[in-house]
């Protein structure tokens, strides 16, 4: 396949990747001058009726959809045996190349890629699509920071969403299966949120919730068993997050986001949270900085009233100083109270030794006056 030229345009370079479906190949179109990924279904499955449908409803499940984190499909057709799809090339890796080299993702950077995840979730739920295998294989990162939703090979509409196809056979991946994927039950939009908790429980923790030797004894964990805390595994996540994943990973999906809409606000919420947390250091800092900073504006304004007053700079340093210490410590309300009783009690003692001159005066004045009338009569 390598080298092939199909459809008349594109030129096929080497294997980006292959499943159980097909194989995606690198690949230039000579006619918009860029480049692409194709993937072509696998040739031992041309004849399988129900791979043929499934590979021609992903194109037509894509075709609809057109936003910046969501894979865009660019072209899609049949050329001989050969049926393919054209789409966007992401220069990047796949969210398990990541999770798989860092073994565990921060919670803000989890946090952030989930918002870009519920992004394009969203966008495919407004088109009534259901993506019903979202796990870290496809969600791509391009080197710019953005996350992009894949592989909608099992999308179905939401009139149609039913788990099992023709052959009974169930849909998805084992270890991010939502409890009524499992079960084989009609799913909806919280199923994919389900799907999209255990991502972000397998980013900052290094593994999926559930593990198990056989398949079914996985399912079965999916549908009984709580989901392990993961702050058992990882301390550092904040408590804000973890409400967010137990909510996402309800076992009833009522009791789930409804919408990828709601979850990405309540992470939004959650990141903002973790953000404005500070430990006590950074607010200790944070206390000294403006304690420094008071001090130096205060230091500005002696300097300026210095300069208004230059013929008494030291006193009015001295007379600031006071002023500061008086506002810091209520010294001169405190004394203004003291000038106020003492003034009043000066007051009242300057009557009462007025009031005793004079009545001392007036038994001098009366005793002068029996004299007087005494030696008249004599």
């Amino acid at each position: 396949m390598e080298g092939r030229l199909l459809a008349g345009r594109y030129q096929i370079h080497h294997i980006l990747g292959t499943g159980g479906m097909a194989t995606v190949y690198k690949a230039y179109d000579k006619i918009q001058d860029r480049t692409v990924a194709i993937k072509i279904m696998n040739q031992r499955l041309i004849y399988d009726h129900e791979y043929v449908r499934r590979f021609v409803w992903e194109a037509q499940a894509t075709g609809r959809l057109s936003h910046p984190n969501i894979v865009n499909l660019y072209d899609a057709g049949q050329e001989g045996p050969l049926y393919y799809m054209v789409m966007e090339y992401v220069e990047g890796q796949a969210l398990r190349q990541l999770i798989q080299s860092k073994k565990r993702l921060s919670a803000k950077e989890a946090m952030q890629i989930a918002i870009q995840i519920c992004s394009g979730l969203q966008h495919a739920h407004n088109h009534g699509i259901i993506h019903r295998d979202i796990k870290p294989h496809n969600i791509m990162c391009s080197p710019g920071g953005r996350y992009k939703v894949a592989d909608f090979g099992i999308a179905r509409l939401l009139r149609n969403t039913n788990n099992l196809t023709k052959t009974g056979t169930i849909m998805g991946s084992i270890h991010y299966f939502s409890p009524e994927q499992a079960r084989g039950h009609v799913i909806g939009f919280p199923s994919d949120l389900y799907s999209l908790g255990i991502v972000m429980y397998e980013m900052v923790t290094g593994k999926v919730p559930f593990h198990a030797e056989e398949d079914i004894a996985i399912v079965l964990k999916h549908i009984q068993t709580p989901v392990p805390d993961p702050r058992k595994i990882n301390p550092d996540i904040p408590a804000e997050f973890t409400q967010v994943l137990r909510k996402s990973m309800e076992k009833d999906p009522k009791k789930r986001f409804q919408t990828a809409e709601e979850m990405k606000k309540a992470l939004q919420s959650a990141l903002h949270a973790t953000s404005k947390e500070k430990n006590p250091t950074s607010r200790r800092s944070e206390s000294l900085t403006k304690t420094r900073s008071n001090s130096k504006a205060y230091s500005i304004s002696n300097a300026d009233r210095s300069r208004s007053n230059p013929q008494a700079p030291a006193q009015a340093q001295q007379r600031t100083k006071l002023e500061l210490r008086r506002k810091r410590t209520g010294e001169a309300p405190k004394k203004k109270w003291i000038y106020l009783i003492g003034a009043i009690a000066i007051v009242i003692l300057f009557g009462i030794l007025l009031q005793s001159c004079l009545n001392s005066n007036n038994q001098e004045s009366n005793h002068s006056i029996e004299q007087t009338k005494r030696t008249l009569v004599r």
